[in-house]
């Protein structure tokens, strides 16, 4: 099942009254090419990951999409939950900077892929196994190694 995902998307105007009115960890720097750069950083309640390029108007978040539509990250999404998902991102951007995002105008930057398998005491050997895959455009890592916890074994896909 997916899990966390990170998507940005260019070309977003937030107007700077706006910005101010949150506690933003900001830090700014000096590109030669174009001047003063800033960069916006925030944690919501709801959108955990929130950061914002003045300059390039580069909007990126990351969340989990289970734990945004369900509160936990345990119950497997399905195909029908996705518009969901996008329409309470939309509605919560909409709520913090008054912007509107298209769905399609989102590019996926990381996506976490979760599975369960039920593998008995074995865990540690199938987690070393699933480790070894090897796919075009795809970096595994393997967290939490032998660790499963309720079973879950992460596998984290890096889209190139």
């Amino acid at each position: 099942m997916f899990d966390s995902i990170k998507m940005k998307v260019s070309s977003v105007f937030i107007r700077p009254e706006i910005l101010r009115q949150y506690n933003f960890a900001s830090f700014t720097y000096r590109n030669q090419k174009t001047g003063i750069m800033t960069t916006f950083q925030m944690q919501d309640e709801i959108i955990p990951y929130i950061k914002y390029q003045e300059a390039s108007g580069t909007l990126t978040i990351q969340v989990s999409i289970p734990k945004l539509l369900y509160g936990n990250n345990v119950k497997a999404i399905n195909e029908c939950d996705i518009p969901i998902f996008f329409q309470r991102v939309q509605e919560r951007l909409q709520q913090l900077f008054g912007i509107h995002i298209a769905h399609e105008d989102w590019r996926i930057t990381r996506l976490d892929v979760c599975c369960n398998f039920r593998v008995g005491n074995r865990t540690g050997e199938y987690v070393r196994q699933l480790s070894k895959g090897k796919m075009p455009y795809k970096d595994t890592r393997n967290y939490n190694h032998d660790e499963t916890g309720n079973r879950k074994t992460n596998y984290h896909v890096d889209i190139k």
